[in-house]
C-alpha cells in the first residue's frame, strides 16, 4: 500500500506542472496577440497623423504659392496700366509741343531770323544809301494749354518700376515745359503792353538786342524768339524718347 500511494504522488506533481507550464504559454501568446495588434494600430494611427500633416503643410504651402502668384499677377497688372497712362500722357505732351511748333513757333522763328537776315543785307550798304527799316511785329499772343506734367512725373517716379532715362526725362520734360509757357507769357506781356500804347513796330534796338542811341542792350525779345524755339524742340524730342522708352518698359 505504501508502495502505491508514493508512485501516484509524481504523477500529480507532472499534471500539475504541465496545467502551469500550459497557462504561462497562453498568457505570453495572449501578450504577444496584443503587442501586435497594438504596434499595427500605432503603426497604423502614425502612419494617418503623419500624412494629415504633411497633407496640411503642402496645402498651405499651395496656398501660400496661389496667394503670391495672384499678388504677383496683380502688381503686373498694375504695372502696365500705370505705364500704358504714362504713355498716353507722354504722347499728349508730345502732340501739343509738335502742334504749336508746326502753327506757330516754325513761322515766328523763321519770320525772325528771315527779318534779321534783311536787316544785315541793309547794314551793309553805306550809311547815306540805307534805307529806314522796318518790321511788322507778330502780335499774336501764344499760350501753352495746361499739360499734366504733374501726374506724368507720379506715375513715372511712383507708379511703376522704371529706372534711369524714363526718371531723367519725366523732369526734364517738367522743365521745359515750364520755361515754354513762361517764355510765351512774357512775350504775351509784351505784345499787350505794346497794343495798349497802339505800337505796331518795336524798336529795331529792341527787335534785335542791338546797343541804342545811349549804348544800352536789350536782349527780352532775342531771347524769348530764341528760347521759344529752343523749348519747343526741347519738348518734342524728350518726349518722343520718353515715349520710346517706356514702351520699351
Amino acid at each position: 500500500m505504501m508502495n502505491d500511494a508514493r508512485s501516484d504522488r509524481p504523477n500529480c506533481f507532472s499534471s500539475h506542472r504541465q496545467k502551469c507550464i500550459g497557462g504561462e504559454m497562453l498568457s505570453y501568446m495572449i501578450t504577444a496577440i496584443v503587442e501586435q495588434f497594438k504596434d499595427v494600430y500605432e503603426s497604423k494611427l502614425f502612419d494617418l497623423t503623419l500624412a494629415t500633416g504633411v497633407a496640411a503643410y503642402f496645402g498651405a504651402w499651395g496656398a501660400q504659392k496661389l496667394a503670391e502668384r495672384e499678388k504677383r499677377r496683380e502688381e503686373i497688372v498694375r504695372e502696365i496700366r500705370n505705364t500704358n497712362a504714362a504713355i498716353a500722357i507722354s504722347m499728349a505732351r508730345f502732340n501739343q509741343f509738335v502742334a504749336l511748333k508746326r502753327q506757330h513757333v516754325k513761322r515766328l522763328y523763321e519770320d525772325y531770323l528771315r527779318h534779321r537776315a534783311e536787316f544785315d543785307k541793309v547794314k551793309e550798304k553805306p550809311r547815306s544809301e540805307r534805307p529806314v527799316t522796318t518790321f511788322a511785329m507778330d502780335m499774336q499772343t501764344l499760350s501753352l494749354e495746361w499739360g499734366p506734367v504733374d501726374i506724368l512725373q507720379d506715375k513715372i517716379f511712383s507708379q511703376i518700376s522704371a529706372v534711369g532715362r524714363p526718371l531723367n526725362l519725366a523732369a526734364i520734360i517738367s522743365v521745359e515745359f515750364h520755361a515754354l509757357a513762361n517764355a510765351l507769357n512774357m512775350r504775351n506781356a509784351i505784345i499787350e503792353s505794346n497794343k495798349a500804347k497802339n505800337v505796331m513796330h518795336l524798336p529795331i534796338e529792341f527787335y534785335f538786342g542791338l546797343p541804342d542811341a545811349h549804348g544800352n542792350v536789350n536782349q527780352d525779345w532775342p531771347s524769348l524768339i530764341n528760347g521759344i524755339h529752343l523749348h519747343t524742340d526741347c519738348g518734342i524730342f524728350f518726349t518722343q524718347l520718353l515715349c520710346k522708352d517706356l514702351m520699351e518698359h
